[in-house]
């Protein structure tokens, strides 16, 4: 096989890679949990996407606390 051909094949692979990568990240946003210590509640469970928090765990009815409104 020539080099050429095969230069032709790893780049078009990397090129493919790299479009389903960001394709990914529009599909499935990345988010964290994290915690932190409350003297009344305990350890309060919070979802991240990115810098926008998008609810709390409320442990004593194990609901997701989202604008003040809890979820089921």
């Amino acid at each position: 096989m020539n080099l050429i051909i095969v230069d032709a094949q790893v780049l078009a692979q990397l090129e493919l890679e790299q479009y389903v990568e960001e394709q990914a990240q529009d599909v499935a946003p990345e988010f964290e949990i994290d915690s932190v210590d409350d003297a009344d509640f305990g350890a309060l469970y919070r979802l991240w996407s990115g810098m926008r928090l998008l609810g709390t765990l409320d442990p004593c009815r194990l609901r997701w606390l989202v604008g003040g409104a809890a979820v089921q």
